[in-house]
């Protein structure tokens, strides 16, 4: 009735989706780290690609907090595809500083017509 359980050092990931993400949209240009050109900033700061792919996976696994992303923060294959850790106040001031630009939306649009493309 009760199974033996063996401690490993396997990494088991509560959320695998962040891979399947990278591999299906990862490729669009608005989740690379050059959108908006984020190369004029400081160094430091975290590229709009990467706050709008974070965003994204954290609207595909279901979570819509802002919050939420501080749990998925210590998911090794999300900081793998992110390539960094982002907090929650990071993600939050990135995306109303990226809302504030009028291309987004087409920008946005424009992908989509590339992922229906795909879709043939």
């Amino acid at each position: 009735m009760f199974t033996n359980l063996i401690r490993g050092n396997e990494d088991l990931q509560k959320y695998t989706g962040p891979l399947l993400f990278e591999n299906l949209l990862g490729g669009l240009p608005i989740f690379k780290d050059s959108y908006l050109n984020d190369s004029s900033k400081r160094s430091d700061c975290t590229p709009a690609g990467v706050v709008l792919k974070s965003i994204c996976m954290l609207q595909a696994l279901g979570k819509t907090s802002f919050h939420d992303i501080e749990e998925l923060n210590i998911n090794t294959i999300f900081t793998a595809v992110i390539g960094r850790t982002i907090s929650e106040e990071t993600t939050r001031q990135r995306l109303n500083s990226i809302a504030l630009n009028d291309s987004v939306l087409k920008d946005i649009d424009n992908a989509v017509v590339q992922l229906l493309k795909k879709a043939a």
